[in-house]
């Protein structure tokens, strides 16, 4: 049989008959193999499985406490307004736990075409607790009256007529983003929004009828922040006056389409932070006394070269951002300045400025927004002449926070949370 290893040997009838039985012999043993390969495949399965479920008894989020997992949801709550849903769907005792936690559903952010069912839903479960709402159309009157008390934030399309005689006891910052119907200038009185702080307002402003008594015109609520776009129809004047000594931070906005042929003036002591946005204006509308201001942003599609702010009173302001360097003599307080325009722009113009060592005396930080990568700037940098200036000049392509900027969209750590 030695010889059947050369395959061009003769064959005969007997070597096919041990062949044969060699063959089916090797074939039983193959098959033993493969089966016994599955059978160990299963059991490796079945080991893996098991490793996971043991593994999963002793995970560091099984040894959460009812009260940890409770504050787990509440901030999932307010990051992703629908995730108690999920939460409640993964295992019992998560269901238990995110059921009997009302502030993960308190936060209720609907989309366009959200089945009002599901705003009740979370009206229900969130108790009693402050709600933090973001609908995109007008809230009908049979859904917000029994909740007007509840409300801490709100931002919604527009306050249907049939719906300002609601009081919000409790509402701390509004949002309308598209009315449809102009507001009367005592719309935003004390007693119907007794503790209201932030308004931003994207409507238009009318004067209150002309048979009303004024004296009888509640005063307004204690606004710190206002966010308002600014009419050719000047109610808003009015309103800003009412609410002129309690003013924190205001944003004002502007368009050419609202172009404001009247000169305004206003004084507003208690303010710290100006934001002013405008779109191919022509020309500012107001003029504004802040002794206190200590930020002060910029955003102008502007119809000249000059480097100055729109605004002038920035003798004390701290913190800038703008489109240009402003002239030092303009802002001598300044400690951070955060510039919008392009980095081989702001360069030269910096250079000029931080030559000398008298301007900007307290400046730390330059912030310019920019793609370009840190190392490329500091490459820049090493050439310029900054007069021995310790300024920290970085590239960012998103700005860090300034102080008591007005924020537009409801989220964690505002004001209202």
């Amino acid at each position: 049989m030695s010889q059947m290893t050369d395959i061009y040997y003769p064959t005969t009838r007997d070597d096919i008959i041990r062949v044969k039985q060699s063959i089916h012999a090797l074939q039983s043993e193959f098959d033993s193999a493969m089966a016994l390969i599955a059978q160990t495949q299963l059991r490796v399965e079945e080991i893996k499985k098991e490793i996971e479920l043991k593994e999963a008894l002793i995970a560091p989020i099984k040894l959460l406490t009812f009260d940890a997992l409770s504050t787990i949801f509440e901030v999932s709550g307010e990051v992703e307004w629908s995730s108690p849903l999920q939460i409640s769907g993964v295992c019992r005792f998560w269901r238990q736990v995110v059921l009997a936690t009302p502030r993960a559903w308190s936060f209720v952010q609907l989309q366009s075409g959200t089945p009002l069912k599901i705003a009740n839903l979370f009206f229900d479960r969130s108790g009693q607790c402050p709600l933090h709402i973001n609908f995109p159309k007008e809230l009908p009157y049979r859904t917000l009256s029994p909740i007007a008390h509840r409300i801490r934030c709100l931002t919604v399309q527009d306050f249907p007529p049939d719906t300002r005689d609601l009081v919000f006891t409790n509402l701390h910052r509004v949002a309308i983003t598209h009315s449809r119907h102009p507001i009367p200038v005592s719309f935003f009185n004390c007693h119907r929004f007794p503790t209201l702080k932030y308004l931003r307002s994207n409507m238009a402003v009318t004067k209150d009828e002309p048979s009303r008594d004024t004296e009888d015109t509640p005063p307004p609520p204690p606004l710190k922040g206002w966010s308002l776009w600014l009419m050719q129809n000047e109610a808003w004047m009015g309103c800003l006056h009412r609410v002129q000594d309690t003013l924190v931070s205001l944003k004002l906005l502007l368009n050419s389409d609202n172009h404001i042929e009247q000169r305004h003036s206003i004084s507003l002591p208690a303010l710290k932070s100006l934001e002013i946005k405008g779109y191919r204006i022509y020309g500012w509308p107001i003029e504004i006394e802040t002794p206190r201001l200590e930020t002060y942003v910029e955003t102008l599609d502007r119809d000249d070269d000059s480097t100055h702010p729109i605004h002038r009173d920035t003798k004390n302001v701290t913190h800038m951002r703008i489109h240009n360097p402003p002239p030092p003599s303009t802002c001598q307080r300044l400690q951070k300045l955060q510039l919008g325009l392009d980095l081989h722009r702001s360069l030269p113009i910096l250079e000029e400025y931080l030559s000398d060592e008298k301007a900007y005396p307290e400046l730390k930080t330059v912030e310019i927004r920019s793609f370009v990568t840190q190392d490329l700037l500091d490459k820049a940098l090493q050439g310029m002449k900054l007069a021995g200036r310790e300024v920290n000049i970085v590239a960012l392509t998103e700005w860090t926070p300034l102080p008591d900027v007005v924020i537009d969209i409801c989220g964690r750590y505002m004001p209202c949370a």
